[in-house]
């Protein structure tokens, strides 16, 4: 058959299955994969029928509300609701246990991290043969479903007109990083979510500019809401116990408006003129820009301040999202060497702040999450840190989103070098010295494993100065007996707190010293029996003699430091020391001053 009739018939055959679908509800099963939640690995994989409202020209699907069938026909009024066989498993550990979920998670440990798993719209279908991209939620779709909890994707631009009325949607849990209404919705339809009884929290996308009439009427009053970015006109009323506005500038409110807790952004606050006692939420950063090497642990420090939710210190609470490959922390007390399929990592513990980091480049982080600390915590504000290490050099930024209803969020610029970074310095050297001696030290910058850094200077410094002092070239002279501290630090400056302390032990020298023939200048009797003992001194020397053999002969200045240490076995002995001082001489049991 020729070419060009082949290509017609293909035509004519794609264009007689879109005659069929176009402006023709469609039933479209969908495979989906979900993780039981709370200590267990079990998947379970549901087919659920989704129903869909197919434009062939844009190829773009909008979901739509099910229908009757019968006979082969579709009713076209609504006539009934979605009846999910998985509206949400919920996993339970312990009463006040806040809740931590997730989209679908392919998989993850056996250790007893509490999660969620919600029902996952699906982003795009395929039907005839064609792929149709889901960017709309149209009229009445969910209306009177038992959804609880629903993953939407970024790709819904439009939700219809009481598309979500009379559900059983949640809405978000406390911990979640998702939306109801992603940043993607340009639209939300009239009485989106009106009689949504059980539903406590929502969050409206940066994107969406009006809040449309009938919105929230008769949902639950425990309600929280978060106005996005965009919001610039709220026409529906509003009875909450708390709101969140995160745009620039105070929207026209048309309709009555009640809030136990108004929050608004600290930049933005002065333009808030009808929310004089608003609360501030923000998070600061003490720096927002950072440098290190490829694997290089950075601590990052900030001060949040936004809703935190009640917590009973009791019971210890964790949660985790993780979402990257990383090695154990020493000391963190909690590892993971697992992958999952998102971009988000949150902290864990009751007394630790709410909130998750976004990373731009997740497959280039190399350690994402140890243990998220909070300390000097207020009610409502608190310090807290993260550490975060990358793979490979390269120019990043990441993000710190508090979970709560302000999401209030920072941004972390980072630059990574090429090289191995210094956790620590080690020595080379006998650290056995005696007094008046003089060695030089080489001390090397190492990474954790050994390895030395990219660079090799560093500073010295004795904390002990009166028992030794060290030179810039880490040549170490010991004055006195004891013990002294020789701190070495690393100069770079992406490696701040890179030291090591060298121990160095200093002694008395033990000296052989040749008989001498000593003066008759007898100080005072030894308490050696039948063995006297003379010391004099001329000339920058002490010369000692004794009727025995001297032994034992210790030299001290007159600040009690030992100068001088020697056993004899000779009648006499000479020491040499400096003039100018005055010495005390320990022989024989007996001590003597003596003026040089």
């Amino acid at each position: 058959m020729p070419k060009n009739k082949i290509i017609a018939l293909l035509i004519i055959a794609m264009s007689c299955i879109f005659a069929k679908a176009e402006n023709t509800v469609v039933k479209v099963a969908v495979s989906q994969k979900h993780i039981t939640a709370y200590n267990s690995t079990a998947a379970k994989t549901t087919t659920t029928n989704w129903w869909f409202i197919l434009d062939p020209d844009t190829r773009q699907a909008t979901i739509t509300y099910p229908r009757a069938e019968e006979n082969g026909a579709i009713d076209e009024p609504f006539s009934t609701a979605y009846s999910f066989g998985f509206p949400g498993w919920i996993g339970i550990w312990n009463q006040n246990m806040y809740n931590c979920w997730s989209p679908v998670i392919d998989k993850f440990n056996a250790n007893p991290w509490l999660f969620y798993t919600a029902l996952r719209v699906p982003s795009s279908i395929s039907y005839g043969g064609v792929s149709f991209t889901v960017n709309k939620i149209g009229d009445y779709a969910f209306k009177d479903c038992n959804a609880k909890y629903l993953d939407i994707p970024e790709n819904i631009e439009a939700i219809g007109d009481y598309a979500f009325e009379g559900s059983t949607i949640v809405g978000l849990c406390d911990a979640s990083p998702y939306q109801i209404v992603p940043n993607s919705v340009r639209v939300l339809g009239k009485g989106a979510f009106k009689n949504c009884a059980s539903m406590t929290r929502m969050e409206i996308g940066d994107n969406v500019s009006e809040i449309q009439p009938e919105t929230f009427d008769g949902c639950n009053a425990a309600l929280q809401i978060r106005f996005g970015a965009g919001v610039k006109s709220i026409n529906c009323d509003v009875n909450a116990t708390r709101v969140a506005f995160a745009s620039e500038t105070e929207p026209i409110i048309d309709g009555a408006f009640t809030a136990s807790e108004v929050w608004v952004p600290k930049e933005y606050a002065a333009a808030y003129t009808s929310f004089a006692n608003a609360k501030q939420y923000f998070i600061e950063l003490d720096q927002d820009t950072i440098e290190m090497y490829e694997e290089q642990p950075k601590t990052v420090r900030f001060t949040q301040k936004s809703y935190f939710y009640n917590m009973n210190s009791v019971y210890n609470y964790i949660y985790y999202y993780p979402c990257l490959e990383y090695e154990t922390v020493e000391g963190s007390g909690r590892f993971a060497n697992y992958n999952f399929s998102t971009n988000a990592l949150v902290g864990k513990g009751a007394n630790k702040v709410r909130f998750q980091m976004i990373y731009d480049d997740l497959d280039k982080v190399f350690q994402g999450n140890q243990v998220y600390q909070s300390y000097n915590r207020t009610t409502e504000e608190c310090r807290s840190y993260s550490v975060i290490a990358y793979k490979e050099p390269g120019e990043y930024t990441y993000k710190y989103r508090s979970l709560d209803i302000t999401r209030a969020t920072a941004t972390v610029k980072v630059k990574v070098h090429d090289g191995v970074y210094a956790s620590k310095v080690i020595f080379e050297g006998d650290t056995n010295m005696v007094v008046g001696g003089t060695r030089k030290f080489i001390a090397i910058p190492v990474n954790p494993k050994g390895v030395p850094a990219r660079k090799q200077d560093v500073t010295w410094e004795s904390l002990n100065p009166e028992i030794a002092t060290v030179d810039n070239d880490g040549n170490v002279t010991a004055l006195s007996i004891g013990k002294a501290l020789i701190k070495a630090t690393s100069t770079d400056t992406l490696c701040p707190n890179a030291s090591g302390t060298l121990t160095i032990v200093v002694t008395a020298p033990e000296e052989d010293v040749e008989q001498t023939r000593a003066t008759d200048s007898r100080l005072g009797e030894s308490l050696q029996r039948d063995n006297r003992i003379s010391v004099s001194a001329s000339a920058g020397q002490l010369t000692l003699s004794s009727t025995d053999e001297l032994g034992s002969i210790e030299v001290y200045s007159l600040d009690g430091r030992m100068i001088k240490r020697l056993k004899s076995a000779a009648k006499s002995a000479t020491i040499s020391l400096p003039t100018g001082a005055t010495y005390i001489v320990v022989t024989g049991g007996k001590s003597t001053k003596v003026a040089l």
